[in-house]
C-alpha cells in the first residue's frame, strides 16, 4: 500500500477467480479509505489462455500519476516475474504474451513486460520494482537459480541494462523485495542471502550507481529470516529497514536504523548573484541591487528569498511613464511581494518567459517622479 499524490492510497495485491486461480488487482482508494477504482490484470500466454495465478508485491507511483507494478505470473507451478506500468486509472494495455511484445497500441505510457535474462533467472523469484526520476523503472528480482538480478527500464519499459549478481560459494540469494531510488540518485536495495552450508538466512543491504554497478554492501543482521525485507531511505540519508525475525519460534518484526550514508549528504549549491542593470530611452538610469546581499558577488543559498529592488533615477523635473524590465537569473522564481517608495500607485509587474526562455518581470508605463524611487520584490533561489 502506498500514499498516492491526490492524498489517497493505492493498494496491490491479487483476487481469487477460482479455487486454483488469481488475478492481479490495484486498488485506488480515496482519502477516506473508499475505493475510488478497481482493476484487475490477468496475464495470457500466447496462445490466449491464462495463466494459472498472477499477483503484485511491489507497487510505486510515477511522475505522470500511473503506477508501476510487479509481480509473479504462475503457471504450471512455474512462475515468471512481470511488471506493468498503468494509466492514473490503474488502465495498461491488452497483452497476449508474446503476440504484441506488451507494448500498447495508444502509446508507449502503458504497458506490460515479462523480461528475461541470459540464464532464465530473471523469470522467477521474488521482485520489487521502483519508478525512477528519468521516467522509467529499477527492478530488483532473485532470481530461481539463487542468484539476483537489477534491471533499469526505461519509460517504455525498454531494457536499458541487467547486471546479474552471482552466488558465491558460501552464500545463495533467496529473496530480493525491495529496492528504490536515493536521494544522490543511486539504487538501494534489501534481500536475504542464505549461507549455503547451514542454510542459514541473512538481511543484507547493497548500493548500486546509475550503470548498476555495486558500490557498497553490508550485512544488516545474521541469523533465521523470512523474505520480507523493506528498507527506505529518509531525508537525513539513513535507512529505515523492517523484515520478519524468527525468534525461538516467533515469528517477529524487526525494525533497524542504519548510519547516515555520507554519499548522500547533498552540500546544497550557491548561486552567484550578478547586478542587472536596465536603460530607458528617457535617460532614466535603473539600478537593480538585491537588498540582503553586501557584495555584487555574494551567494544565495538553495531556496532563499531575496528582496530585489528597482532604483530608478528619473533626471527630469516632471513624472516621467517609463516601461522597466527585470530579467529574473536562470532557475530563480517571482515571489511577489512588491513594495514602492515615492511610486504611487505601486504597480505589480506582468510576468512572461523571453525568446531564450528566460522569464523576465515587466512593468508598463510606471510613473516615475522626479529624482529617485524604487520598486522592490522578492525572488527565490532554485
Amino acid at each position: 500500500i502506498i500514499q498516492t499524490s491526490d492524498g489517497g492510497y493505492a493498494v496491490s495485491g491479487s483476487y481469487p477467480v477460482s479455487s486454483n486461480t488469481s488475478e492481479a488487482r490495484l486498488l485506488k482508494l480515496n482519502s477516506s479509505g473508499i475505493i475510488a477504482s478497481d482493476n484487475r490484470y490477468a496475464h495470457f500466454d500466447p496462445t490466449g489462455l491464462p495463466y494459472y495465478s498472477t499477483y503484485f508485491g511491489s507497487l510505486s507511483q510515477v511522475a505522470d500519476g500511473g503506477y508501476m507494478l510487479s509481480g509473479v505470473i504462475n503457471s504450471n507451478g512455474s512462475p515468471m516475474n512481470w511488471t506493468i506500468k498503468t494509466n492514473s486509472s490503474g488502465t495498461t494495455c491488452n497483452y497476449f504474451g508474446a503476440t504484441n511484445k506488451g507494448i500498447c497500441s495508444n502509446g508507449s505510457s502503458q504497458w506490460a513486460r515479462v523480461y528475461t535474462s541470459e540464464a532464465s533467472g530473471l523469470n522467477k523469484g521474488t521482485s520489487s520494482v521502483t519508478s525512477t526520476r528519468d521516467g522509467g523503472a529499477i527492478v530488483v528480482v532473485a532470481g530461481g537459480d539463487y542468484e539476483m538480478y537489477v534491471q533499469k527500464v526505461n519509460s517504455c519499459g525498454d531494457k536499458v541494462w541487467q547486471k546479474k549478481f552471482l552466488r558465491s560459494s558460501q552464500y545463495e540469494v533467496n529473496f530480493a523485495d525491495y529496492i528504490e531510488e536515493t536521494i544522490e540518485g543511486n539504487y538501494v536495495f534489501s534481500y536475504g542471502k542464505q549461507q549455503s552450508t547451514n542454510g542459514k538466512d541473512g538481511l543484507w543491504l547493497a548500493k548500486i550507481d546509475l550503470k548498476g554497478v555495486l558500490v557498497w554492501e553490508n550485512k544488516i543482521r545474521s541469523g533465521l529470516e523470512t523474505a520480507s525485507p523493506f528498507a527506505f531511505q529518509i531525508n537525513e540519508g539513513s535507512y529505515i529497514i523492517i523484515s520478519d525475525k524468527i525468534v525461538s519460534g516467533l515469528k517477529l518484526t524487526w525494525l533497524a536504523k542504519t548510519q547516515i550514508d555520507p554519499d548522500s549528504i547533498i552540500i546544497p549549491p550557491t548561486y552567484t548573484y550578478t547586478d542587472n542593470y536596465n536603460y530607458s530611452d528617457q535617460g532614466i538610469l535603473v539600478y537593480t541591487s538585491a537588498v540582503e546581499l553586501t557584495r555584487s558577488d555574494a551567494t544565495v543559498e538553495k531556496g532563499q528569498n531575496i528582496t530585489y529592488k528597482l532604483t530608478v533615477t528619473n533626471p527630469h523635473w516632471d513624472k516621467k511613464a517609463v516601461n522597466l524590465k527585470f530579467v529574473i537569473p536562470k532557475d530563480f522564481s517571482y515571489q511577489g511581494g512588491v513594495t514602492c517608495q515615492n511610486i504611487t500607485p505601486c504597480p505589480n509587474p506582468s510576468q512572461a518567459i523571453g525568446k531564450v526562455g528566460i522569464a523576465d518581470l515587466t512593468w508598463v508605463a510606471v510613473n516615475v517622479p522626479a529624482g529617485e524611487s524604487s520598486i522592490s520584490f522578492k525572488l527565490r533561489a532554485p
